[in-house]
């Protein structure tokens, strides 16, 4: 090999070697983003888990509230059912039964603040036409407009 052969060889060479840098450094450069990506991906789903596991520690919470608030619903009216029993063990039972419907719906008196029936409008209408009416005269009517 001659000077210039080797010196063209080492300018391809060097010329590579740039282009394999220039590589290197683009892969290297995009391997950091999705590096970075990633790690954000990843703080990002621990924090949604860690606010899902406090959510379902707080329903877990409140489904522990609500049965032992059903337990003691289901107790109190386990105690009321057997008061009602010996209630209704003093007494007769039919009597109860009325007394206690008569208690939870009383009958219901019902009068209307105008009273719009048939017959009170006519009374009414018959009252008011009299009083424009003259003794003896026929009823007018105004005409229609």
């Amino acid at each position: 090999m001659t000077g210039t052969e080797n010196e063209t060889a080492r300018r391809e060479l060097s010329a590579y070697n740039n282009e394999l840098t220039a590589k290197l450094r683009e892969a290297e450069t995009l391997r950091t983003r999705r590096d970075r990506e990633a790690d954000a991906m990843k703080r990002d789903l621990d924090t949604r888990m860690d606010s899902d596991r406090h959510e379902i520690g707080q329903l877990r919470t409140s489904l522990e509230i609500a049965k032992s608030e059903i337990r003691q619903l289901r107790a109190e009216r386990a105690i009321l059912n057997g008061q009602l029993e010996v209630a209704r063990g003093d007494r007769p039972s039919a009597p109860v039964m009325e007394e206690a419907e008569e208690l939870r719906m009383p009958a219901a008196t019902y009068s209307p603040l105008i009273d719009i029936s048939e017959k009170s409008l006519r009374s009414a209408a018959d009252g008011f036409a009299g009083e424009r009416e003259m003794p003896g005269e026929p009823m007018r009517v105004p005409p229609a407009e």
